[in-house]
């Protein structure tokens, strides 16, 4: 997936979502699972969980895509945006 519009250079998809969590914040992700399908998620992050042996983390979040409690993997965060940035978008049917 290629980014449109500005370029966020040197920002590391992860600490969105790890500040995101500290400040009680929404946060967008893209997110890439097992199979490598990608999807955009809107997320409210409740808990971080390492695993003490891998160094794993998961973040235990409720998703708005699905309206239900859901756990990410971090590593598979490919792309973060705080909800608090304004995004304008435009529809097909306006082009």
């Amino acid at each position: 997936m290629r980014r449109k519009g500005p370029r966020r250079d040197n920002v590391d998809p992860k600490e969105v979502v790890l500040n995101a969590y500290r400040n009680g914040e929404l946060v967008t992700i893209i997110y890439k699972d097992r199979n490598g399908t990608r999807t955009s998620r809107m997320i409210e992050p409740l808990e971080i969980v390492t695993n003490p042996y891998s160094g794993v983390r998961w973040i235990k979040s409720f998703c708005h895509l699905r309206q239900e409690e859901r756990t990410f993997l971090l590593e598979r965060v490919v792309d973060a945006i705080p909800a608090d940035i304004e995004l304008s978008v435009i529809s097909k049917e306006s082009l």
